[in-house]
């Protein structure tokens, strides 16, 4: 099985890049993982989600392992199941649950800027 990556939407690219704290930057988070969790926490509540289109190159696609490693997987998680209300989309065994609770974190994420 291939570790999963998550995918910034290239038309957000720059939005994302400008909201990290580094290389001269001001931005209010550390990492992209912490930015992108939040737009999809706040796409979440605002019940919307948007499928990418063209992915971004820079910032390149983040290894899931990111996100787990910030414990971000708990939030991962819970949107795939408060979407889909099926506790399926839980199993560690499945790829397909995996890619599907990623492509609803990416979308969700995608609402940044709207």
């Amino acid at each position: 099985m291939s570790i999963n990556r998550i995918r910034i939407s290239k038309d957000k690219a720059e939005l994302v890049q400008s909201l990290v704290d580094f290389n001269g930057g001001i931005g209010p988070f550390q990492t992209y993982a912490d930015v992108i969790t939040f737009a999809a926490t706040l796409g979440a509540k605002y019940n919307k989600r948007l499928p990418l289109n063209i992915i971004s190159k820079e910032p390149a696609p983040i290894s899931l392992e990111i996100f787990v490693s910030r414990g971000y997987d708990t939030v991962i998680k819970l949107l795939a199941i408060t979407e889909t209300n099926d506790p399926n989309i839980l199993s560690v065994y499945d790829a397909e649950a995996e890619n599907k609770r990623v492509q609803i974190f990416e979308e969700y994420a995608k609402l940044l800027s709207i």
